[in-house]
């Protein structure tokens, strides 16, 4: 068999540790007892809860309730008691033939003083094979000694005042003796841490644990070995010769098939400025290039040079109304026998196969060119 210790109240993520409840009691027949403070008018919407768990899974089982409301069992507001206490109250018969029980959360002194009757039963039914599911308070009731509360030791404050469970002295009773080490509860809301700590190193408990709500430690009986169930933690607290040992252990949260969409990394806002950065830088040098390419090609590309070559025809032919030109062509005529003019064109010819560039006038004017 196996305890199930619920670091908080009933919650709707630990369905596969209810699953392994129900299946572990079904061998053991099909009486489930199901316990929580108080009168039943006061506990309707809580009982109905727990008593979900079964009924969803193993609709042939009989619930039995169990309203503890007995002596003791009410805590003191302000001097006022939670409920009025039944004295006539008494515990179901044969509790240790139940198939498992589950044990609501609220003040741990109440279940003490409605349960503690039946401890010897109560153990029987655990040493037979059936299961025992606790949530917070109905977890810390199984310990041999139970942190009832408390957030000083010898006038030091050990704690959160807000997690003394209305004890300002660290109170330890005396619990159903299931199992060895102490069990605190609400790890992730109360931080005990403290109060664990200096009530072990006082010598006022032996080792302890402590779990976070929506996590479920695991402890099977027989072979005394824990597992963690849940999106928590525990924490073991462990005697040693110069202090306490503490350990973490992690909860295995069950496996689902819904997919999340992946956060952004934490540095998105500069790798998107970054990759802007890169992307600018290349467009950069594209242009650079391009305008490099052009301005290589045009200087690569030869200059027309303006030096008409003259011809014979160019020689021999000169634009109307030239003086200058018309004189000597007028004298070779008269006087075949004279001496040919120098041609200008010619005049560099001799050395150099390109003719000179000649400076331009307007057409007629002084110093006109040939046509060519």
């Amino acid at each position: 068999m196996s305890l199930f210790l619920v670091g908080g109240p009933h919650d709707a993520s630990l369905q596969q540790v209810y699953d392994e409840f129900i299946d572990e009691a079904r061998p053991h027949g099909d009486r489930v007892g199901i316990a929580v403070t108080g009168p039943a008018e006061q506990n309707q919407q809580k009982m109905a809860e727990l008593s979900q768990i079964v009924s969803s899974r193993w609709p042939q089982a009989t619930i039995v309730p169990i309203h503890l409301d007995g002596p003791g069992t009410s805590s003191v507001v302000d001097g006022v008691p939670t409920w009025p206490e039944n004295p006539q109250y008494e515990l179901p018969a044969d509790l240790d033939q139940l198939a498992g029980i589950i044990v609501g959360g609220g003040w741990v002194p109440g279940y003490l003083a409605g349960l503690g009757p039946a401890a010897e039963q109560l153990s029987r039914m655990v040493r037979s094979g059936a299961p025992w599911l606790g949530f917070s308070g109905g977890a810390m009731i199984c310990s041999c000694s139970t942190l009832a509360g408390g957030w000083r030791l010898d006038g030091r404050q050990i704690g959160p005042e807000a997690g003394s469970r209305g004890f300002e002295d660290l109170t330890i009773v005396e619990g159903l003796g299931l199992i060895g080490l102490t069990v605190s509860t609400h790890l992730d809301q109360l931080s005990p841490e403290g109060v664990l700590v200096s009530a072990i190193e006082s010598g006022h408990l032996g080792s302890a644990v402590s779990i976070d709500e929506k996590t479920c430690l695991v402890v099977h009986h027989s072979s005394g070995r824990c597992h963690v169930m849940g999106s928590g933690i525990v924490r073991w607290f462990t005697p040693q010769a110069d202090g306490v040992l503490v350990r973490t252990e992690h909860g295995q949260a069950p496996k689902t098939t819904t997919s999340h969409t992946p956060a952004p990394p934490r540095f998105d806002g500069l790798a998107k400025v970054a990759a802007a950065s890169r992307r600018a830088a290349r467009q950069a040098a594209k242009v650079h290039e391009a305008a490099t390419e052009t301005a290589d090609t045009k200087s690569s590309t030869p200059t027309q040079r303006n030096s008409p070559k003259a011809t014979s025809k160019n020689r021999a032919h000169t634009k109307k109304g030239s003086g200058a030109a018309s004189a000597p062509a007028s004298t070779a005529a008269e006087n075949p026998t004279a001496p040919e003019a120098p041609d200008a064109s010619r005049a560099g010819d001799a050395g150099n196969d390109t003719a000179p560039d000649v400076p331009t006038s307007p057409v007629g004017g002084p110093g006109a060119t040939i046509e060519s």
